[in-house]
């Protein structure tokens, strides 16, 4: 049988949660052999990309020699013509217009993925973003919360498809930074996220308990240096372990005893199902969209104010002193994320291309300016 020919168009694959859920579905619909999947990549070299390469049909070979770059583009409408490609999905902003204009260009149905994160307030990227969504064919967003932001929430076209992950990888998982209390957060430093909040929180932990240390692991997206310096005049570098150069978080999550993640703009984190899987105890910002839903205050761990160190330290310390309840939290969230799995995201994102591809769906995307 031949299978319907989909090109996966993404900005790039550095490590991320988002290229990690990427990746998994990439893998999921390798093994599921129904749709031959083409991969598009603006910017070359990102850590996943091998990973993502190899559960690819082929790699599309686009490049960008500016973040404006606009030439690949218009290599991806004639390469993708090239490819046979019968349904095109993006994650990114640029790759949302590249493809965008490659499926008009093919008269094929494109889906837009790229609302991951829920910004406060839409910045020029998001404002594009939202521009190439309200032309999409549909739209699949990570979270409710991420809909509402970009004004999208209730559109005819939008739907909501959680990530998923494979909890068996977690098993076996060799605990690093082991025999003393650890607190773990994993996300890139970039604006996007807010290091600074826990760092700032240490000393008061440091205060119930002095041998604990920071774990921050992920990479540098422009504030890795001001996280440092904020170590030195906090004075708690000595307890802060800066981890920038490794693929697999996982050892550290199972290391820690109470692991974090406090962000303005989350949507469904990715970090949180691996901090849930592990079973640890999660201690994140209430902004972090529909993941506040899945924690649920008091069951799964806490979720605390924005940008609130003295929070974030009394969750964390009450954590840190009582074993027992962060076991039992622990636990809850690992019986949560069971239900999130891989496989469940990869049949959602299967059913949505064989309906696209249907003869009887209209491709034609409604007039823009129905949705406010």
């Amino acid at each position: 049988m031949q299978r319907d020919a989909i090109l996966l168009a993404v900005d790039g694959l550095a490590i991320g949660g988002t290229e990690r859920q990427i990746v998994a579905l990439l893998g999921g619909l390798q093994q599921g052999g129904r749709f031959a999947v083409t991969l598009a990549r603006l910017d070359h070299g990102g850590e996943l990309e091998p990973e993502a390469a190899r559960m690819s049909v082929g790699v599309l070979p686009l490049g960008r020699k500016s973040r404006f770059d606009c030439t690949a583009a218009l290599s991806l409408v004639w390469q993708a013509r090239r490819a046979r490609i019968r349904l095109i999905h993006t994650f990114g902003w640029m790759s949302g217009l590249a493809g965008l204009l490659a499926a008009r260009s093919l008269r094929v149905p494109i889906i837009n993925g790229t609302i991951r994160q829920t910004p406060p307030v839409l910045g020029w990227r998001d404002r594009i973003s939202r521009w190439c969504a309200l032309r999409s064919d549909w739209i699949v967003a990570n979270s409710r919360a991420g809909l509402e932001a970009y004004r999208l929430a209730g559109h005819p076209r939008a739907q909501v498809i959680v990530n998923g992950i494979n909890v068996a990888r977690f098993d076996g998982v060799v605990p690093q930074c082991a025999g003393q209390p650890t607190i773990c957060m994993v996300a890139n430093f970039s604006a996007l996220k807010d290091q600074a909040t826990v760092i700032r929180a240490l000393p008061e932990i440091r205060e119930a308990v002095p041998q604990v240390r920071l774990v921050l692991v992920g990479n540098d997206h422009g504030t890795l240096a001001d996280a440092r310096r904020l170590a030195h005049e906090t004075g708690v570098s000595e307890a802060v372990r800066f981890m920038t150069n490794t693929l697999r978080p996982e050892p550290f999550i199972a290391g820690s005893q109470v692991c974090v993640l406090v962000s303005p703009s989350e949507s469904f984190c990715n970090a949180i199902l691996e901090y849930m899987a592990l079973g640890k105890p999660v201690v994140a910002t209430a902004t972090c969209g529909d993941t506040a839903a899945l924690i649920r205050d008091g069951e799964a761990g806490f979720l605390v104010p924005p940008r609130s160190p003295r929070c974030v330290a009394a969750r964390v310390t009450e954590l840190l002193r009582d074993p027992e309840q962060a076991h039992r939290m622990g636990q809850a969230g690992r019986r949560q994320v069971e239900l999130l799995t891989e496989s469940r995201m990869v049949a959602e994102y299967e059913a949505l291309y064989a309906r696209l591809l249907a003869p009887s769906t209209p491709v034609a995307p409604t007039h823009p300016g129905r949705q406010a």
